[in-house]
C-alpha cells in the first residue's frame, strides 16, 4: 500500500464529501472501516466488477459478498450494515418529514421511496399510533419477481408488539413502467 494514501483518501473525503469519489473509491474508502489492515484499492474494484455498481454492491446477498477474494465474512457484514444503517436513516427522516400518515399521499409519497429500485415482490408494513404517526416501517415479506406470501398472525403479532392502532401493508407490483406511473399517479391523486 502507498504510503500515507488511507491518510490521502481521508483528508480528500473531509474536504470534499463522497461527491468528488467515483464508485471504487467510495467502496475502497468504506472498506478501510471494515479492514483496516488491508489494501482495499483491488477488493472495491473486484467488488464493482462482480456486482456492476456501488449501490448494487451494498445490496448483494451476504453470501455473495463474502466469496469475493479478499472480502470475507467480516467485511461483508460491514457493508450490508452501511446499507441498513443508510436504509433505517432514511426511514428515520421520512417518519420526521410526514407530520402524520393519516392520508393516502402521505403513505404512497413514504412509500414510492421506499419501492424505488426493488426488482422483486416486497410487502411492508407500516405500524401507525392513534395519531397516524409512523411507529415502524418493515420488510414484511420479500419474494419473487410477482409473488410474495404474507402470513396474518406474523401481522397480527407485529402490530401488538409494536402497540400499533393501525397498520398499513403495502407490496409493489412489476410492471411496466408506463402503467407504474398510472399507479402512482392514482394513488397520490385517492
Amino acid at each position: 500500500m502507498a504510503e500515507g494514501h488511507r491518510e490521502r483518501v481521508k483528508r480528500r473525503f473531509l474536504t470534499e464529501d463522497l461527491e468528488s469519489f467515483e464508485a471504487h473509491n467510495a467502496l475502497e474508502f468504506l472498506l478501510f472501516y471494515g479492514l483496516p489492515r488491508i489494501d482495499t484499492n483491488g477488493i472495491a474494484h473486484r467488488l464493482i466488477d462482480r456486482f456492476g455498481s456501488f449501490s448494487e454492491v451494498l445490496e448483494a446477498p451476504l453470501d455473495e459478498l463474502a466469496s469475493v477474494d479478499g472480502v470475507g465474512d467480516n467485511a461483508a457484514i460491514f457493508l450490508k450494515l452501511i446499507h441498513s444503517t443508510v436504509k433505517y436513516y432514511e426511514d428515520d427522516v421520512a417518519r420526521r418529514s410526514v407530520e402524520s400518515f393519516d392520508s393516502k399521499e402521505a403513505i404512497g409519497k413514504f412509500l414510492i421511496e421506499k419501492y424505488a429500485g426493488e426488482e422483486n415482490e416486497k410487502v411492508m408494513l407500516l405500524l401507525l399510533d392513534n395519531r397516524g404517526g409512523l411507529i415502524e416501517s418493515r420488510v414484511l415479506q420479500e419474494g419473487s419477481v410477482n409473488s410474495a406470501n404474507v402470513n396474518v398472525r406474523r401481522v397480527t403479532e407485529i402490530a401488538l408488539r409494536g402497540k400499533a392502532s393501525s397498520v398499513v401493508i403495502a407490496h409493489n407490483i412489476r410492471e411496466g413502467s408506463h402503467s407504474r406511473q398510472r399507479r402512482i399517479s392514482r394513488l397520490q391523486k385517492a
